[in-house]
């Protein structure tokens, strides 16, 4: 058994599988990957808008799959805008990301530039306030 099936992630990994799948899951063919989605938004929801930790050591873990393949998922994911690095992972920390998957369900056009200019003002928020924690001078 790995660590990663031992720990509370587990736990949080099984419960999204629960969930209702993200809509943008349907232009991914693998049920693995939609499974990493599943688990970035629960991830994120259980964060409210806080980026959360993960290493992709552990998502490789959690979804059998090797931790090349998952290390190309999250790099896909970050192109697609699923996902935004934070902070980027290292040999003694996770990475750090925030997830849009489960937060985007427009009904229409005017929703959907409302909800691409309040995603974009956190993503600077969040960049101002790593800036801060780095103590460079935030924009």
């Amino acid at each position: 058994m790995c660590p990663a099936t031992e720990e509370p992630i587990s736990k949080i990994y099984q419960a999204s599988l629960e969930d209702e799948m993200p809509p943008l899951t349907c232009r991914y063919p693998e049920p693995e990957l939609k499974n990493l989605i599943r688990l970035c938004a629960r991830l994120q929801r259980l964060n409210d808008d806080e980026s959360f930790f993960l290493a992709r050591r552990v998502a490789a873990e959690l979804l059998v799959v090797p931790r090349s393949t998952v290390a190309w998922w999250f790099r896909l994911l970050m192109f697609d805008e699923v996902l935004l690095l934070i902070e980027r992972e290292t040999r003694q920390s996770p990475g750090e990301y925030l997830c849009f998957a489960g937060s985007v369900t427009p009904a229409s056009k005017e929703e959907t530039i409302a909800e691409i200019w309040r995603l974009r003002a956190l993503m600077a928020e969040h960049s101002r306030q790593r800036k801060r924690r780095k103590g460079q001078r935030p924009d």
